[in-house]
C-alpha cells in the first residue's frame, strides 16, 4: 500500500487545563491509598492487618501454593477461603495456631472439597490510621519537604497527562483523515483474527481473568453475534491503521535502534527478575521492534501535522 497525503494533516490539539481542585483530589487520593500502618498490642480484630507465616497441609502433606512468609492479610477482607480469617481474630503478635478449613467445591481440582490445616504464626498486628496531608506525608510518599512541593509535582504530572491525552486525540483525528484519503479493505480472515484479539482484551479488562466466551457474553448482556457485529468496524479500522502506519514507516525509513530497544529490554528484564544481559540471551531484542516502529511513526505524524492548539 502506498499512502498519500500523510504529511501536513490539519488537526486540533485540545489540552484540558488542570484545576486546583484536580490537584487537591489527586493528593487526597494518594493520601487515602497510603494509610499509616501502626502496630497495636491487643488481640487482632476485623479491619486489622496481620503479618503472618503459614503453611498448609492436606492429609498431613504440605501442598504446593499453601505456604507464605510475612504475608499481609486484612482480617474481614475475605481474600482467603471461608473460615480462615475468622480463626485469626483474637490472636496477638507471637501467637501460633492451627487453622482448620475445608476448601470449597469450586476450587482447584487437587484441593476442591478437601479438609486442610494451616499452621499459622502471627508476627505482628497493625491498624490502619488515616494519613494527614502534612510534611510527613510529603517526605514519606514523595521524598519532599513540604506539601506545596507535592502540589507542584502533582500538577506537573497532571499537565503531562493532559498533554498526552491531547496528543492521543489529535493523532486519532490525523489517522481518521489519512484513512479517509487512503481507503483499504482488509481480508475477512484478518478481520476475524483481530476480532478475537479485541474480545479477549475486553474480557480480560472487564473481569481481570480469562473466562469462557459464553460466560463473558452473558456478563456483557449481549449475544456473541451482537458483540462481533458491534466490534467489527473497530477491528477493520485497527487493521487499516496498522497497514497505513507500516507503509509510512517503510516509506520514511523509520526503524528501531539499539537505543530504542534498551529501555524496553531493561524494564521487561526487571519484571522477570533478570538482568538485561540475561534477557537478551533468552529473547531476541527485535521482539520490541514492531511496537517501537509503530510509536515512532505515530510521533512522526504528529510532528509533521498542522496542529492548532486550543
Amino acid at each position: 500500500m502506498i499512502v498519500k497525503d500523510y504529511k501536513g494533516v490539519k488537526a486540533v490539539r485540545t489540552v484540558a487545563p488542570v484545576t486546583d481542585q484536580q490537584v487537591e483530589e489527586a493528593l487526597d487520593n494518594i493520601r487515602k491509598e497510603n494509610p499509616i500502618m501502626a502496630p497495636v498490642f491487643r488481640p487482632a480484630a476485623n479491619g486489622d492487618t496481620v503479618i503472618l507465616d503459614f503453611a498448609g497441609y492436606c492429609d498431613g502433606v504440605q501442598f504446593e501454593g499453601g505456604t507464605a512468609q510475612d504475608y499481609e492479610l486484612v482480617l474481614g477482607s475475605h481474600r482467603f477461603v471461608p473460615g480462615f480469617e475468622e480463626q485469626l481474630v483474637g490472636m496477638i503478635s507471637g501467637d501460633c495456631k492451627d487453622v482448620n478449613i475445608t476448601f470449597p467445591q469450586q476450587y482447584t481440582p487437587q484441593l476442591a472439597g478437601k479438609d486442610a490445616v494451616f499452621k499459622c504464626t502471627v508476627k505482628a498486628v497493625r491498624k490502619e490510621l488515616e494519613r494527614k496531608l502534612d510534611d510527613r506525608f510529603a517526605m514519606e510518599l514523595f521524598g519532599m519537604n513540604t506539601v506545596d512541593e507535592c502540589r507542584a509535582y502533582v500538577r506537573e504530572r497532571l499537565e503531562e497527562q493532559a498533554g498526552s491525552e491531547a496528543d492521543d486525540q489529535a493523532l486519532e483525528n490525523i489517522l481518521d483523515a489519512i484513512c479517509e484519503k487512503n481507503p483499504w479493505e482488509p481480508e475477512d480472515a484478518a478481520v476475524d483474527e483481530e476480532l478475537e484479539k479485541l474480545i479477549d482484551a475486553i474480557a480480560l479488562n472487564m473481569t481481570g481473568r480469562r473466562m469462557k466466551r459464553e460466560d463473558f457474553y452473558q456478563l456483557a448482556g449481549m449475544s456473541d453475534k451482537d458483540f462481533h457485529d458491534g466490534l467489527r468496524p473497530t477491528a477493520k479500522r485497527n487493521l487499516h491503521v496498522q497497514e497505513i502506519l507500516n507503509s509510512i514507516a517503510q516509506a520514511e525509513g523509520i526503524t528501531a535502534s539499539d537505543e530504542d530497544r534498551a529501555p524496553r529490554i531493561e524494564a521487561t528484564a526487571k519484571n522477570y527478575g533478570m538482568t538485561a544481559e540475561q534477557f537478551t540471551k533468552m529473547m531476541e531484542p527485535d521482539i520490541f521492534d514492531p511496537e517501537i516502529i509503530m510509536q515512532k511513526t505515530m510521533k512522526f505524524l504528529l510532528d509533521n501535522a498542522e496542529l492548532t492548539t486550543e
